[in-house]
């Protein structure tokens, strides 16, 4: 009787032979998807869209990250004090709604990008430029964002008061000056140093077409005191000198005063009102009294005028100083 067939097994050989294939299939597969995703990932669509996304979600360091490293900055102005995570995390408002589409470019190394974004309720276009990095491993192409996508924009103080933004001095410190300033586009916390000025929006917006220039000053209920103190402090040492014209005084008696003692004396101290600058002073509701005795007449002689005066006010920190006639 013959034996009945038994299955035979593959021999290890035979085996290894069928494996092969089929892993080396699936090695060339993942690598393939593999490049296919870094190539993908450092396309310049992908690059602009990670940037904008960076922004929008306040990650400056990782936006700072697709920079070309030697980016001229914006406007030839580079400062990057306040490109950073903690300013950009602080904003009221970042960008939102943020498209992106891509035109042709001159230059095979470079690629631009028409982008449009939401701030504050506005619709901003903007222009976004990449140009070619070095090649990854030699082979992949790679992409950098040209320049920040931030506004470098002049601000001055309509005041005599630094300004802070997201809590930031900025280094305006004088009416008049101006400060070269560089920013993502956000909307901002606005405030001034010190207890004597503040500003009339607790805002600031940093668009890109509309970058704003003055930011307005008033003074506050401390300034008004300050000055107050200061100019009864001011008249008070010009009573003191006894004299007929006392020395940087806005008063004097007349010419019968002159070389014998004078008594100075003010019922009230005028009330100081500050224009809407918090610049300069005035009142006109003083009256000042001088009394002396004119030589050679041995009467007593007593004079009043009224004052009206006005003048400056300076501010350097907490210290204030007031200036009649200037």
């Amino acid at each position: 009787m013959k034996p009945q067939d038994e299955p035979t097994l593959e021999a290890p050989a035979a085996r290894r032979r069928w494996l092969l294939p089929g892993a080396l299939a699936a090695v060339v597969t993942a690598v393939s998807l593999g490049i296919v995703a870094l190539v993908y990932a450092h396309a310049p669509q992908a690059v602009a869209e990670r940037y904008l996304g960076h922004i929008a979600s306040g990650d400056a360091t990782s936006a700072a990250a697709l920079l070309a490293p030697s980016h001229p900055g914006v406007a030839g102005f580079r400062d990057d004090a306040l490109l950073t995570d903690e300013v950009l995390q602080s904003a009221v408002e970042r960008i939102s709604d943020v498209s992106i589409a891509r035109h042709p470019a001159s230059d095979v190394d470079v690629a631009n990008f028409d982008i449009t974004f939401t701030l504050a309720g506005e619709k901003y276009d903007e222009r976004l430029d990449l140009i070619a990095g070095p090649p990854l491993w030699g082979v992949i192409p790679t992409w950098q964002v040209r320049a920040p996508f931030s506004v470098a924009f002049l601000l001055e103080a309509s005041g005599p008061a630094p300004v802070t933004i997201a809590g930031v001095p900025i280094s305006a410190p004088a009416r008049g000056d101006v400060a070269w300033v560089t920013m993502y586009p956000a909307v901002y916390r606005l405030g001034v140093d010190g207890d004597y000025y503040t500003t009339t929006s607790d805002t600031i917006t940093v668009g890109i077409d509309n970058s704003p220039g003055t930011v307005d000053l008033r003074p506050t209920e401390r300034l008004q005191q300050a000055v107050q103190e200061e100019v009864e402090a001011v008249l008070a040492g010009c009573m003191a000198q006894a004299t007929m014209a006392p020395e940087g005084c806005p008063f004097q008696a007349s010419a019968d005063a002159a070389g014998v003692p004078v008594s100075w004396g003010m019922d009230a101290p005028p009330t100081v009102v500050l224009d809407e600058t918090g610049t300069r002073f005035s009142f006109d509701d003083g009256w000042i009294r001088a009394v002396y005795t004119p030589a050679p007449a041995s009467g007593e002689t007593q004079e009043e005028a009224a004052l009206w005066l006005s003048g400056t006010v300076s501010v350097r920190g907490s210290d204030v100083e007031v200036r009649f006639g200037a």
